[in-house]
């Protein structure tokens, strides 16, 4: 008796392999059948090259916050200086 449902499962078990590796539409993917993306086109600079841009920063963080907040803007001008 074990040996028969042995065999049924193995055989209901390639069926159902056989299934679905014949149904193409089933591996796709929504991605596969999505448009083109538009194309790549490199960044451009929102601000003008060494200008001021004012940033104020909310009083809802405390003050060591504003402070990693100012050091991060700090670091981002010293890291971009050269650009």
């Amino acid at each position: 008796m074990t040996r028969y449902v042995l065999i049924v499962s193995t055989l209901f078990l390639a069926a159902i392999l056989v299934f679905f590796s014949s149904s193409e539409s089933f591996w796709k993917t929504a991605a596969q059948s999505c448009c083109n993306p538009p194309p790549y086109s490199l960044p451009t600079h929102k601000f003008p090259l060494n200008s001021n841009v004012v940033v104020t920063i909310s009083s809802a963080f405390t003050a060591a916050e504003r402070n990693d907040i100012i050091a991060a803007f700090l670091d981002w001008n010293s890291e971009n200086g050269t650009n």
